[in-house]
């Protein structure tokens, strides 16, 4: 008994293409030489390795911050072993600076010449705003804060001007996972 017009003939070619397309992939995805497998197992390791770094590995985390320095009073000028700046910082990375948070900073001198001071927070403080301040502020991700920072040596008269700094905080070494907003549990 033969069916003339037999409904099932359009299913029956659709499931003959789709094995012939599998068939066609598995001969494509088989490793078939040595210099394939190579490649795989190297591919692999590879992934392996970075995911390992990923959640094992550390990235030091630095944060630079932009700032004018206040410069002492002139009893002040003798011995002096820290540095006043106010500086703008967003309002996201507040949280990260704690007191004795290790910070290098860099001051560009009268000369020209980028003059470098180390040592540690001391104190971080609000700074009393403008009141036109108050109608950006919303819209301003930014916040002026007193800096105060503890030196590891005495400044030199050089640094007595007012002018900008730049003050590059180290907040630590990280799982390289929490850059991307994952964290670790």
């Amino acid at each position: 008994m033969m069916f003339l017009n037999n409904p099932l003939a359009p299913v029956q070619d659709v499931v003959a293409e789709a094995k012939k397309e599998r068939e066609q992939l598995d001969r494509l995805l088989k490793i078939s030489t040595p210099r394939e497998v190579v490649l795989v197992l190297v591919t692999g390791l590879v992934i392996l390795l970075l995911s390992i770094w990923l959640f094992f590995g550390d990235v030091t985390r630095t944060l630079a911050i932009q700032g004018v320095v206040v410069p002492p009073g002139e009893q002040e000028q003798m011995n002096v072993r820290s540095l006043h700046a106010v500086v703008w910082l967003q309002a996201n990375v507040l949280d990260e600076i704690k007191i004795g948070t290790p910070v290098s900073i860099e001051v560009e001198l009268a000369d020209g010449t980028l003059g470098h001071l180390t040592g540690k927070i001391d104190t971080l403080a609000p700074v009393a705003l403008p009141k036109w301040y108050a109608s950006v502020a919303p819209k301003a991700p930014v916040i002026m804060q007193r800096a105060v920072v503890a030196l590891e040596d005495s400044l030199g008269p050089e640094f007595f001007a007012v002018r900008e700094c730049r003050i590059l905080a180290d907040l630590g070494k990280r799982a390289p996972v929490t850059l991307f907003g994952l964290e670790q549990s």
